[in-house]
């Protein structure tokens, strides 16, 4: 049973003033209709996703929810993920988001539950094929930002309306731990995702430990085909 350990905490980066920008500007990479020069290439590739630490890497499971193990761990992984992988596309001619990490191996696109973030202050994070996508979800990626402070590039969820939310992990008891996605990373807002009333209607069990992930991810394999299962509508 992977229940993750919880390396050192780290301060989650808030996206710098050119991302806000481009997120309220609602901005996307075109060429104009008068060049001749094709557009970039849009790969698909391999998406490894661990901590600033590398110590904990991200898993895409078979039931549809995401976990982070040891980097190393013995134990076979292949039973929980069937050997999926994420998957990202690079966006070339983007350079504020060089790529986009939308999905796993299996077509199976992230997505959240706006209203359960707003309502409870947290939304589960999962994958579903685009046919078995729920009422009520709403697709996201989990894309780079850099802040003033850090050269490095770390993961945070954007939706398809520009909302942007901070990826956390909370152990579980007696299952894998799970990442769900929040606006709030204080102290007080994590906690209050282990409270017992949240167990049924969010957490899907007891929840302990709950705390930020600083995500980096690496792309490889990259490919141009396929590109097209993950760009969705």
């Amino acid at each position: 049973m992977v229940t993750g350990k919880e390396g050192q905490t780290l301060r989650l980066m808030r996206p710098n003033g050119s991302f806000r920008r481009q997120l309220s500007d609602n901005s996307t990479t075109t060429l104009p209709s008068n060049t001749t020069t094709p557009p970039a290439e849009i790969g698909q590739g391999t998406a490894t996703v661990r901590d600033t630490t590398g110590q904990l890497e991200l898993f895409p499971s078979n039931n549809g929810n995401l976990f982070v193990a040891p980097v190393g761990s013995t134990e076979d992984l292949a039973v929980l993920t069937n050997s999926t992988t994420l998957v990202a596309m690079t966006l070339p001619d983007n350079e504020d988001t060089p790529y986009a990490v939308a999905g796993d191996s299996t077509d199976r696109l992230l997505h959240y539950f706006p209203d359960e973030a707003a309502s409870l202050g947290a939304s589960r994070l999962r994958l579903a094929t685009w046919d078995k996508l729920p009422v009520g979800s709403r697709l996201i990626n989990l894309v780079p930002i850099t802040s003033d402070t850090s050269d490095d590039a770390m993961l945070v969820g954007i939706d398809t309306k520009g909302e942007y939310l901070f990826p956390v992990m909370c152990a579980i008891e007696n299952q894998n731990n799970k990442i769900f996605l929040v606006k709030d990373t204080s102290a007080s807002a994590l906690s209050a995702l282990e409270a017992d009333d949240l167990r049924f209607v969010l957490t899907g069990g007891a929840a302990s430990k709950c705390g930020p992930l600083a995500l980096l991810a690496t792309i490889s394999d990259l490919t141009a085909e396929g590109a097209d299962e993950l760009r969705r509508r």
